[in-house]
C-alpha cells in the first residue's frame, strides 16, 4: 500500500476590479467556466480534494464559492486563513492545523498572485501578474522534510539531574581524547623529568648541592 500523500493545488484568483476589489463580470465567467471544469466527471481533482484553503480576500473568496461550488456540495466547507492574505507572513504552517501527514491530503489553496510568488519560494523575482495568469491551477507534492531536532539541554533542579546528558556531543568525545592522552603520556613525561632531575643533581660536587 502507497504511503499517504498531500498534494496541493494553487489557484490565483479569477480577474477583479481594482476599484472594489471584487471579480468584474468577465472574473465571473472565468469562475463559472472553471466550475464547469470540476463537474465534469473526468476531471479526477475535483472529486479527490479533502480541504478547500482560502485567503479573506473578497475576490479570492469569491472565486472559490463559483468555481468549487460542486466540491463544496460534496461536503469540503471553505476554510478561510489568514496567513494567505499577506506576502509577508505566508508559509505551509498553517497546514499543520487543519490536516494529517499520516492521511492523503489534495488541498486547494486560492489566494492573490503576489501571495503565490511567495508560498512557492519565489523571494527574490520580482512580481509579473502574467507569471500567475487568473484561475490557472498548479499543483505539487508536499514532501516531507527531516528536520534535525536538538536533544534537551541538561537540566539541573534541587541538585536532580532531570535529562542525562547527551555523551555523544562533539564536546565530549574532544574530552574523552585529551583525557586518554593524558592518561597515556603524562607518566612518561614525569618520569623523564625526574630522570633528568636526578642526573642533574649527582653530577654537582657534593660540596656545591646546597642543604
Amino acid at each position: 500500500m502507497p504511503p499517504p500523500t498531500t498534494i496541493i493545488h494553487v489557484l490565483r484568483h479569477a480577474q477583479h476590479d481594482d476599484s472594489t476589489g471584487l471579480l468584474t463580470n468577465e472574473g465571473e465567467e472565468q469562475a463559472f467556466r472553471l466550475a464547469s471544469v470540476f463537474i465534469n466527471e473526468r476531471f479526477l481533482m475535483a472529486q479527490h480534494i479533502t480541504h478547500i484553503f482560502c485567503s479573506p480576500v473578497p475576490r479570492c473568496q469569491q472565486t472559490a464559492k463559483i468555481a468549487l461550488r460542486d466540491v463544496i456540495a460534496r461536503g469540503i466547507p471553505i476554510v478561510t486563513v489568514q496567513e494567505l492574505s499577506d506576502n509577508r507572513e505566508v508559509g505551509l504552517s498553517f497546514l499543520w492545523r487543519h490536516i494529517s501527514l499520516r492521511e492523503r491530503n489534495e488541498i486547494i489553496m486560492i489566494t492573490q498572485g503576489v501571495v503565490l510568488k511567495t508560498l512557492l519560494g519565489l523571494h527574490n523575482v520580482v512580481y509579473q501578474p502574467e507569471e500567475f495568469p487568473n484561475v490557472l491551477i498548479r499543483s505539487y507534492l508536499l514532501i516531507q522534510e527531516l528536520h534535525y531536532v536538538p536533544r534537551p539541554r541538561l537540566r539541573r533542579e534541587r541538585g536532580r539531574v532531570d535529562q542525562p546528558p547527551d555523551y555523544s556531543t562533539v564536546h565530549y568525545r574532544m574530552a574523552v581524547k585529551c583525557a586518554k592522552v593524558l592518561v597515556k603520556y603524562v607518566p612518561i613525561v614525569w618520569f623523564g623529568i625526574s630522570v633528568i632531575g636526578l642526573t642533574i643533581y649527582f653530577t654537582i660536587p657534593s660540596s656545591q648541592r646546597s642543604h
